[in-house]
């Protein structure tokens, strides 16, 4: 299968997920320069609870925003590489079985996050799941929608298992 000619396409994470991380971290700054400014210059009592926080969200807002400019996810001719600041993951995409997509709820806000997943044939490899959070273009989806469908596949397994009189056992269904 020919992916992309002779050229790899890199994909970065989309603007929207690196304004809200560039917001985040302009919050914290703002909110630490009030709190720990006002308390150097003696307009106000200084507040443990207030002092951590405020010193933790620029941090973690340093962190969104590093790891938003800096993860890449690139497909070549001949593997799929996910680079994030904590790690780098590449699988060939002759080992690739198939896709499947999930969606993770949860959080204090009831947010949720959307993946891409590729499963590999071979144990040793890692599977490797993908923010949709990355620009994706056309191409990208083109070839990823042409993996095998695990989830559709799983789907009709059960379907199958399901219309078989000889499953029509509840032993060991808890």
């Amino acid at each position: 299968m020919e992916v992309l000619g002779h050229l790899a396409r890199v994909y970065r994470i989309g603007w929207w997920w690196r304004a809200a991380a560039i917001f985040f971290l302009t919050t914290g700054t703002v909110g630490v320069t009030g709190i720990w400014g006002g308390v150097i210059a003696g307009r106000r009592e200084p507040k443990f609870e207030e002092m951590v926080v405020t010193a933790v969200l620029p941090l973690v807002g340093a962190l969104l925003v590093w790891s938003a400019f800096r993860a890449t996810v690139t497909l070549s001719e001949d593997e799929i590489e996910l680079r994030t600041p904590f790690g780098r993951k590449k699988l060939p995409l002759h080992a690739i079985r198939g896709r499947r997509e999930y969606v993770v709820r949860g959080g204090i806000h009831g947010g949720s996050t959307r993946y891409l997943k590729l499963e590999t044939n071979d144990d040793r490899l890692p599977t490797m799941d993908i923010m949709k959070a990355f620009s994706f273009d056309g191409r990208f989806y083109q070839w990823f929608n042409e993996l095998p469908d695990l989830d559709a596949q799983d789907r009709q397994r059960r379907e199958a298992l399901k219309k078989d009189p000889r499953n029509n056992s509840n032993f060991g269904l808890v």
